[in-house]
């Protein structure tokens, strides 16, 4: 069973240079119902680029457009990526800024493999805080989920949370003893 291709992904694989997206564009006035049509190449606002380029000055805009005009044809030239082209390179493709790829980091297999929590990955250090250290349910960064949770932990509402916490695994212990006491 293969993954799921997002619109970007269908959009380049069909040669297509824009796509229909639910990513909300940041001036209002151009989502449509909250779909905006969006450039394959940079993921941009159809609008929002338009708009930007329509201020150019003559001479630069001439200039812009031979550009893009090159780029095509020579994005033309190259045939469209195959939908396994397109599948193989998500599955070869590095984790970047917490988004997880399919699971192709032997580091991660073999910890996962061994019953550990967190693997220490070098190849791919956290771009928040550097560290290498990550869980291996879901590849979050570990010094950065203790930072989380400490903040989360000083606010009322953590300190609230942690009571009912420890209420309920008060509780889990005394049924225990309960069920033990039973037996007897």
């Amino acid at each position: 069973m293969g993954r799921k291709l997002t619109p970007r992904q269908r959009a380049i694989a069909q040669g297509r240079n824009t796509y229909k997206s639910t990513r909300i564009c940041d001036e209002p006035f151009h989502s449509a119902g909250g779909v905006t049509t969006r450039r394959v190449g940079n993921r941009e606002c159809v609008s929002c680029y338009r708009d930007r380029h329509y201020w150019f000055d003559g001479d630069y805009c001439d200039e812009w457009n031979a550009k893009v005009r090159r780029w095509r044809i020579n994005a033309m030239a190259r045939p469209p990526p195959t939908a396994l082209d397109l599948y193989m390179k998500a599955l070869s493709t590095k984790r970047t800024k917490g988004n997880t790829m399919p699971a192709l980091n032997q580091i991660k297999d073999n910890a996962r493999k061994a019953g550990r929590k967190s693997y220490n990955d070098v190849s791919c250090p956290c771009s928040n805080c550097g560290g290498t250290l990550r869980y291996v349910a879901n590849g979050a960064c570990v010094e950065c989920i203790r930072v989380a949770n400490r903040k989360t932990e000083k606010t009322d509402a953590g300190k609230a949370a942690n009571r009912e916490r420890q209420a309920r695994y008060r509780a889990r212990q005394a049924e225990k003893k309960n069920v033990l006491i039973d037996d007897i």
